[in-house]
């Protein structure tokens, strides 16, 4: 049970993925779960989402401190997670609107029309 710094790179690795990973992944989430969601029940499922990544702070650790000696099946696991979310943005990708109209500029310093009312359209669920 003593340390082996062969270990090490695989260790900077993981590391290294889950730090970069962190910031796209939280505000994606935040972001696109607000818009799936119903503006009655927003309060109520991002309690719950927060709840489930509180939970999930307290497990991952536990199990990633288990799989310690078997570093290919927590970087495996790590780059699944990473990809899963990776396809689910990828997907929801396409529903994203432009809310610019393009070349159309109604200020002299540059800035574009917006084609949308963005009041409005931050209410409006993207999925029905």
């Amino acid at each position: 049970n003593k340390y082996d710094p062969s270990r090490l790179p695989y260790f900077l690795v993981g590391f290294g993925m889950q730090i970069l990973s962190i910031a796209p992944v939280f505000i994606s989430t935040a972001s696109l779960f607000s818009k799936v969601t119903d503006i009655r029940i927003q309060g109520f499922c991002h309690g719950i989402r927060r709840g489930v990544g509180s939970i999930a702070s307290i497990i991952g650790p536990l199990w990633g401190g288990a799989t310690v000696r078997i570093w290919n099946v927590s970087i495996g696991v790590l780059i699944a997670m990473v990809g899963f979310v990776l396809v689910l943005v990828l997907l929801s990708f396409g529903r994203l609107k432009d809310p610019h109209v393009p070349g159309e500029q109604d200020r002299s310093d540059g800035t574009p029309t917006l084609a949308v009312d963005v009041e409005a359209e931050e209410q409006t669920p993207l999925l029905k």
